[in-house]
This record gives structure tokens, sequence and C-alpha cells, in this order.
């Protein structure tokens, strides 16, 4: 029955962008679509490498989202505070209650710094630890690579799951690049700890580690960050000293989603893995980080943005059959693409397949080239202008 409905959207990153546009445009102007937001901007994660070194500014790499309201987009900046599955409402910080028809929930996952060492010291700013996943923590990060000279630089993944896939070896990949252009990296020593048992896209990754003289060690469980002594305690005693820290913090899922009971176990939103319904609520959607997908091979569906991107298509497809009376034809299959920055003007093209019987995961040739990064440089002129 292609009644008005009213859809609301949570959340204002790739996902959330995605999901309210496509509804927009698939749908007719009695149909009210509403995009929530605690912050006016979009930010366009991909490029916070190019923010680490001085090749972007934060204004550069976001956008407004009031600009969505030209396309007919209500946009609401207030914070969720409550979401009642059973009543269809949401409630805001500021403004009226949202009555709704069908949700989708793209509020990503939340970065909890004190979580490590069970303190709120790494939540709070510190001399030569820096948040990788912060915009403003990034620009702090630009200046203190500016002024390193000497020292070891650790790049931290703390916990499992994280966003954004790629994130760590960007940042291991370009901070090493910058000091080797500056001519300091017989002073400066870089590493990269993550918690898995191996890199991603291992052959390249590992060759680009021993050409480039980085150090890396897999199965790396945190313990602590003691900041005064800037040593970091591994789970199995081992411990580890830096002068400069770029921390990928841990996730979890917002609280308000929690609160509304739509989590597991897990602790994050289970859904079916072709149209993103929630579980428990059929006019409920849940894409991007906010998410779980378990894989036929076992494990999870890595949190990136190309994932919400894609989950967002399916998840409106899904929708607008289901409001038209029409059967749904795009499902999400677990395929993705993306570019690993490199430094020096070089990317790595990696294609992904996760609902395989094993995860197939491959890189196209040339292995690393200038050619996947000036890919990367379109797609976020792509982005930026296409979205907004």
């Amino acid at each position: 029955m292609d009644e008005s409905k009213s859809i609301v959207v949570l959340g204002g990153g790739v996902g959330g962008v995605v999901a309210a546009s496509k509804l927009r445009k698939k749908l007719g102007k009695e149909h009210k679509v509403f995009l929530v937001n605690r912050r006016s901007e979009h930010i366009f994660y991909p490029s916070i490498p190019w923010v680490m070194i001085g090749d972007r500014e934060p204004s550069d790499i976001s956008r407004d989202l009031s600009r969505l309201e030209k396309k007919g987009i209500e946009f609401l900046k207030t914070e969720v505070t409550n979401i009642d599955p059973k009543g269809g409402v949401v409630k805001l910080k500021e403004g009226d209650d949202l009555s709704y028809d069908y949700l989708v929930i793209a509020l990503g996952a939340d970065l909890v710094p004190e979580k490590v060492a069970g303190s709120k010291d790494l939540s709070e700013v510190s001399d030569g630890v820096y948040n990788f996943y912060n915009v403003m923590e990034v620009v702090r990060l630009r200046d203190g690579l500016k002024s390193f000279d000497s020292g070891k630089v650790v790049v931290l993944v703390s916990g499992l799951p994280y966003k954004g896939a790629v994130a760590p070896y960007e940042a291991t990949f370009v901070s090493e690049h910058f000091f080797r252009k500056r001519k300091l990296r017989d002073k400066v020593s870089v590493h990269l700890f993550i918690p898995e048992p191996a890199p991603l896209v291992a052959p390249v990754t590992e060759k680009l580690f021993e050409k480039r003289d980085i150090g890396f060690t897999p199965n790396a469980y945190v313990d602590s960050v003691k900041l005064e002594e800037k040593e970091i305690v591994f789970k199995n005693g081992e411990k580890e000293e830096f002068d400069l820290l770029i921390l990928i913090p841990p996730h979890q899922c917002p609280e308000v989603i929690e609160k509304a009971g739509l989590t597991d176990e897990t602790g994050w939103v289970p859904v079916d893995n072709e149209i993103l319904k929630t579980e428990k609520y059929e006019n409920v959607y849940a894409v991007g980080d906010s998410n779980y997908i378990e894989l036929p091979a076992g494990g999870f569906l890595p949190k990136a943005g190309i994932f919400a991107h894609r989950q967002s298509e399916a998840a409106v497809e899904d929708m607008v059959a289901e409001i038209k009376g029409k059967e749904s034809k795009k499902k999400f299959d677990g395929k993705g693409m993306f570019v690993i920055e490199a430094g020096g003007g070089k990317g790595i093209f990696v294609t992904a397949e996760f609902f395989k019987p094993e995860p197939v995961v491959k890189t196209k040739r040339p292995r690393v080239s200038r050619m996947w990064h000036l890919g990367k440089v379109m797609f976020e002129k792509y982005w930026l202008r296409h979205w907004f």
C-alpha cells in the first residue's frame, strides 16, 4: 500500500546520508524523510590520513548536513535520547518527538578511549597521544608530527571490532612516508600493533612493512596504556614503549540503541544479512557500524564505509518495495572495494567478498600505485559533490 509514510534516519555519516538521499529520490513527496544527527556536519573519514599530514583541512572534507534540505530531506540537528521501537517513536533532546513508520539506524559506533586501562586518561588530551578517529585530534597529530624528529611512533589498535578496516594501515604507511620525506627515518621508528592474527591483504602489506622497515605485531591485545611512563602493557605481559602514540580507540554500540533493546550479547544490533532489518522489528533497519553481520566462515563483517553505503542501498530498496507493494530485488551481498593510502601519493586497491564460504580479499595490479591514490582522490571529490 503506497500510503503516506514517515521515515526517520538516525545518523549523518555515510549510511545515514545515503539512506536519506536514496529514500527521498525513490519516494513521492507525500512521504516524509527525516535525518537526525547531533552535529551539523558530515565528515568524509577516508580523507583523514591527508589531514594528518596537512594535505587537507577539516573543512575540506566536511559538508553541512543542512544542504540535504534542498533535496526535500528534513534535517534535525539534535541528539537522540530514546528510541521506542514498539511505539514507533524517537525522542530528541531538542524539539518534538518523531513518530515513524520506518526507522533506519545509522548512528555508527561510539569511541570509548577511556576503556583502555579502565580509566578516563585516554579520553583527555595528552601530549604525544592522539585519537586517529577524532578529526580535531588528527589536527593536533598533524602538528605533533611536524615537531617530532626522533623516537618511536606506535600505531595501536586497542580493541575489536573497529570501524575503518584500512585506517590503522593508512596511519602507519602515511606517517612512515612523512618521516622518510623529511629524511628522519634513521631517527624515527614506526610500529603497528593489531589484535588480529594477520594483517589486511597480508602478502602486499607484509612486503611493505619489510621494504619500509616498519615494525608489525599481530595478536597484540592491549591491557593498559600508561601515559606517564609512555608504555603499553599487553595481556601477554609484554610491554612496548612509545614517544608518539596514534590510537585506534575501543568502540561500542551507542547507548541509546542498547537501551532500546535492539542489541544482543555481542553488544551490537543483529540484522538480516541481505536487507538489514533488525531481528526484533520489521520496520526498523540498522546499517553500518551499529550492526553486526555474522559471516559463513565465522567471525563478523568488518566495519567500513563501503559496507555502510551498500547496506543502506539494500535497506532502502527493501523499504521502498514494501511501501509500494512490490518485491525487493536488491540485496546486500557482502562485497566491497576500497583503497589503502600507502603514502607518497600511492595506494593499494582492494576488493573483498565476505559472503563466500571463505572471505576472498584481493589486491589489484599494480599492487602499489599512484593510479589507486588518484582514484581515491577522485572518489573523495565525487562523494562530497554528489551527495551534497
